[in-house]
């Protein structure tokens, strides 16, 4: 079963939103965002319209945590390439994905490190399974 195809449709919509939020957090939303928000919805089962009423109605979606530790790292990952996928690292998406690495449940000592080892993971183009299997030991 695909990492995707295992969340619910509630973890899966606000993921989206999510990943929304880190595209719009240095101030613009990138072509290449885009492309990366559509791809990962489409991998989720969300659809093009549905992400579009995320867009326009974000407040509509509250932030799910998800319930298990493999989530929480593709979620992460997700996040991280979404704040990468522009060559731009901003202090706002920065401060933007150690906020959403909280409230995925990772522990705030640990949450450096984790994001450290997500941006390396992402910067050697890991496979998802093999970059949560080295989120996993963090």
């Amino acid at each position: 079963m695909s990492l995707f195809n295992k969340f619910d449709d509630k973890k899966k919509k606000s993921h989206v939103r999510n990943l929304i939020k880190m595209a719009a957090a240095d101030g613009s939303v990138d072509e290449v965002e885009v492309k990366f928000l559509n791809r990962v919805a489409r991998r989720y089962g969300v659809t093009p319209e549905e992400v579009q009423h995320i867009i326009d109605h974000q407040d509509d979606y509250t932030f799910t945590p998800p319930s298990d530790k493999e989530d929480r790292h593709a979620q992460l990952l997700n996040l991280t390439i979404m704040m990468m996928i522009d060559d731009v690292i901003d202090d706002h998406e920065m401060a933007m994905l150690k906020k959403f690495a909280i409230g995925l449940g990772y522990p705030i000592g640990k949450v450096d490190k984790l994001i450290q080892t997500a941006i390396n993971c992402v910067k050697e183009g890991m496979e998802d399974e093999d970059a949560i299997e080295e989120l996993d030991e963090v």
